[in-house]
């Protein structure tokens, strides 16, 4: 009685809820980012939004780094390690989907967007040599389906169209840049999770402030978009982009893999409570799949040491 005892409460003292609890916070950080983009665009251009999202990503994470004594990367490598990351995870594809989010519909982005875990895991397998169950695989298949289904019937026979050709590639890239943003976070130099994240967004924010500039509009700005560019760089990319790299060098990429499926439960529910999107049967049914599909994955297995 007295050993079950002591096992069950070092499985206690060992359950890490500090990664639990960040891993939903990221989720709500990423979930928020559709709703903050579409004010953002009642007053900002795409490229004006998606280089805002960065800058301010910047503005903030800059002086926080500074102010708690993390400071920036010390080092030239490291600084091209920031800079490489930020060119692939942050510059390319932010720009690149707001870029499509106003020329193809939400569920094409969602059905795009259920690749990503996929594509973390095989990159974190093939790149990483991280042990990944079969258990793991089926789970998170399911899952994915799960997320075509909230996408909604049909949404797989119009990838590839003609007309939505370009915006559908740009969306691709975005995806990969995310997924392969998770590698890069787990391969570069040791430095603290601020540190790293500033240096990346300072990096980041050089490079997208000649965009800013050029495409800031002439008139007054409302306060409904300027809300939406504070909302999308601080909550969705700064403060969702710091949580990112600390749980990826925490726990390693495969980890915040489920992100990728509880993201999308949130970003459906923020646009039924703020956009008036009613939630479909289909959507309640890619719910309980999504969720049959998580559950299904949690099995331990890809997990790493923290670097």
């Amino acid at each position: 009685m007295g050993s079950i005892l002591t096992s069950e409460n070092s499985t206690k003292a060992s359950f890490d809820y500090v990664s639990y609890v960040g891993l939903g916070m990221l989720a709500l950080c990423f979930g928020s980012a559709f709703y903050f983009t579409s004010l953002a665009l009642s007053g900002f251009s795409v490229a004006a939004t998606g280089a805002a999202r960065i800058v301010v990503a910047a503005m903030f994470l800059v002086p926080l780094s500074l102010a708690t004594g993390h400071g920036l990367p010390r080092t030239v490598r490291g600084w091209i390690w920031s800079a490489g990351f930020g060119i692939v995870a942050w510059v390319v594809p932010f720009i690149l989907l707001v870029w499509a989010q106003t020329r193809i519909p939400t569920n094409i982005l969602g059905a795009f967007f259920a690749a990503i875990p996929l594509m973390i895991l095989f990159m974190s397998w093939a790149i990483l040599k991280t042990k990944v169950s079969l258990r793991k695989w089926f789970g998170l298949v399911v899952g994915s389906v799960g997320l075509v289904l909230l996408a909604g019937p049909g949404t797989l026979s119009q990838i590839g169209s003609n007309s939505e050709y370009m915006a559908q590639m740009a969306v691709f890239l975005a995806t990969f840049g995310f997924a392969a943003g998770a590698i890069i976070i787990r391969l570069m130099p040791s430095h603290s999770a601020m540190q790293a994240t500033a240096g990346a967004a300072l990096a980041s924010g050089i490079m997208a402030i000649p965009i800013l500039v050029v495409e800031l509009p002439g008139a007054s700005i409302g306060a409904i978009p300027i809300l939406g560019v504070l909302g999308v760089g601080v909550f969705s990319t700064g403060i969702g982009q710091f949580l990112r790299f600390f749980l990826i060098r925490r726990r390693g990429p495969i980890f915040i893999v489920p992100n990728g499926y509880l993201t999308a439960i949130i970003t459906a529910i923020l646009g039924a409570l703020f956009l008036g999107e009613r939630p479909t049967v289909t959507a309640m049914i890619a719910f309980a799949v999504i969720l049959v599909g998580l559950v299904i994955a949690s099995d331990g297995s890809g997990r790493m040491k923290q670097v």
